[in-house]
């Protein structure tokens, strides 16, 4: 038996492989559909969308066959992804590189093995579709052409999916984003609501306790705004005005105490007239 050599490529190509996150996920409907198409096509018995890791084939859809992967050492898919076209050997038995494989000399007893290179935009051979018959065979042009073309639909179905995945990781995150910004708005007003509370329960305590400065200017201004008298002397008149307590004190025990202090008088009040400006 031969082992197939590594590709040139093969750390790239891996890299690529595990990128479409489609490694030991469960079976899809799309993926069932292409390999039973290729299976009826080609009239054998086994189909398989076949993906080669590191040290394993693992099997992303499969007809004919209950295994889930096989080793890569001993994988027909191992061959056929060295090359660009349909792989294929008419029969296993009579090959030297195949005939003591243990595929070949026990179960599953392959004889004829068809592979279609699943290469990728970037040019990387993830794997195969291939087709599986216990006994020698080939295929005609058409079944050949027909194999290839459902590899490369293949393809394009692990594109897909690789582009949901990462739709549906992006709306992950743009969900924890906006949560994030929600928590954030519900912190920040909460905040705000509680600083406004607190600012209009100051404003009030200081309304209802006036300060002594106002208190002492509003004592001025209740002296300052006292009217102003007028002592009549003769036609003249003089302006008395509140300059001081004593003053006014002393002016209202003139008009209580003196008729002549009066707009009728020729005579002026001595005390009144005392503290008038002269003119």
């Amino acid at each position: 038996m031969k082992v197939a050599p590594l590709p040139q490529d093969e750390p790239e190509r891996l890299a690529a492989l595990r990128g479409y996150a489609v490694l030991d996920s469960t079976p899809e409907a799309d993926f069932d559909e292409l390999t039973r198409f290729a299976s009826e096509l080609c009239g054998t018995p086994i189909a398989l969308v076949s993906l080669v890791d590191a040290g394993r084939q693992w099997f992303k859809a499969r007809v004919g066959l209950d295994a889930a992967e096989t080793p890569r050492d001993i994988a027909f898919c191992s061959h056929a992804i060295l090359q660009r076209g349909v792989f294929e050997v008419e029969d296993a038995s009579a090959d030297p590189r195949f005939a003591d494989n243990p595929l070949v000399a026990s179960q599953p007893n392959i004889r004829f093995y068809a592979g279609a290179p699943l290469v990728n935009a970037e040019g990387f051979a993830l794997g195969t579709l291939c087709v599986i018959d216990r006994v020698p065979r080939h295929l005609d042009a058409v079944q050949r052409q027909g194999l290839a073309v459902l590899g490369r639909q293949v393809i394009a179905q692990l594109e897909l999916r690789r582009q949901l995945v990462e739709l549906a990781h992006a709306r992950d995150r743009a969900l924890a984003g906006v949560r994030a910004k929600d928590v954030f708005l519900a912190t920040m007003g909460h905040e705000l609501r509680t600083r406004s509370a607190g600012s209009s329960a100051s404003a009030s305590c200081c309304s209802r306790a006036p300060s002594a400065s106002s208190t002492a200017a509003a004592t001025t201004c209740g002296r300052s705004t006292a009217p102003a008298r007028t002592c009549s002397r003769s036609s003249k008149t003089f302006l008395v005005m509140p300059s001081s307590s004593s003053t006014s004190r002393a002016c209202a025990r003139a008009r209580s105490t003196s008729a002549s202090c009066s707009p009728t008088s020729r005579r002026p009040c001595a005390r009144c007239c005392a503290a008038a400006p002269s003119r």
